[in-house]
């Protein structure tokens, strides 16, 4: 016989349980274990133990195997269906869902604006220079480098608008001073129209592709004449090529009281290096009104945002029955 532990059980049950796990016997069964370090194994036969129990247990008989004991059946019950009260749940309340807006945009004060405007001596580019704007992205004011021209005394503005670095309006009272002459715009039929924006870098302009910039907003367009009112709508098309481009507007002017005149393609003069993203166009491709004896329909405009993005232009209409102003500005 091997050396280790030996196990016989005669009756009931045995665990053998050592660090390297454990076993368990029932009667009839021998087991062995060779080392604390294994669990103890289940062997098929007596392997020669002589072992003879003690006559006390010996005497003891086996125990004859009982019948489980019934356990009482209990009887089912049939209970009666209870009534089903439907209680209806409150409607759920529906919100309206909520659209996200953007923060409203607000132009910032400082350097490096340009300017157009329908001034002193009509439509005019008016160069670099300084702007000021109100919460309302009205411009409250503006001293220019290039050419003399300041606000000497508070400004009101109207029909506002403003896209990213480009602003547009209509002052309506106020002093400003234009070449060293002071006008009271109170005195204008028409106001002043003006756009202001800082342009497209020459680098940043698309070199090729016509693309087009969709209406966002503009000043009442009306008749210095007349002070008749009118509404513009219509787009810019803007087509580039490598440091060049020509802008046409496709635009509609009617006059609440009068026709609707019509403007087409025309000449672009884009502005100077440094400023390219600065122009002028003309064209007396009109049609409306007495258009048919000439009308010549003028603007100055900038180019801005990153990749021009943005158009904004101040614009004149004359003709023998026409003199309207105004400013717009467009996306595209």
């Amino acid at each position: 016989m091997a050396p280790g532990l030996y196990v016989q059980v005669a009756d009931g049950l045995v665990t053998v349980t050592n660090p390297g796990g454990a076993q368990q016997f029932s009667a009839g069964q021998f087991g062995f274990n060779s080392s604390f370090a294994v669990p103890p194994v289940v062997i098929p036969q007596n392997p020669g133990l002589l072992f003879t129990p003690p006559p006390l247990i010996a005497a003891i008989p086996p125990k004859a195997p009982t019948a489980p004991i019934p356990l009482p059946i209990a009887p089912i019950l049939t209970l009666p269906s209870p009534d089903i009260i439907v209680i209806p749940l409150p409607p759920k309340e529906t919100k309206p869902p909520v659209t996200p807006t953007e923060p409203p945009l607000v132009l910032s004060n400082g350097v490096d604006y340009y300017m157009m405007n329908w001034g002193s001596d009509g439509l005019a580019n008016l160069g670099i220079g300084a702007g000021v704007f109100n919460s309302a992205n009205a411009l409250t004011k503006f001293t220019g480098t290039t050419v003399p021209f300041n606000v000497v005394s508070g400004v009101t503005a109207t029909d506002t608008g403003a896209l990213e670095d480009l602003g547009w309006g209509r002052w309506t009272a106020g002093t400003v001073a234009d070449h060293g002459v002071t006008f009271d715009l109170s005195t204008w039929s028409a106001g002043m129209p003006y756009v202001i924006g800082r342009p497209t870098l020459d680098a940043n302009l698309p070199v090729s592709g016509t693309m087009t910039y969709a209406l966002a907003g503009a000043t009442k367009a009306i008749d210095m004449a007349t002070g008749a009112v009118g509404t513009l709508s219509g787009n810019l098309s803007i087509a580039f090529q490598n440091a060049q481009y020509a802008v046409t507007p496709n635009l509609n002017i009617a006059m609440s009281a009068g026709p609707t005149y019509v403007t087409g393609a025309g000449s672009t003069t884009v502005g100077p290096d440094g400023a390219r993203a600065t122009f002028s166009t003309m064209t007396q491709n009109v049609t409306g009104g007495a258009c048919a004896g000439g009308c010549q329909f003028s603007t100055q405009g900038v180019l801005t945002g990153a990749a021009a993005n943005n158009a904004g232009i101040v614009y004149s209409l004359m003709g023998p029955d026409v003199r309207v102003v105004g400013a717009a500005g467009f996306k595209r």
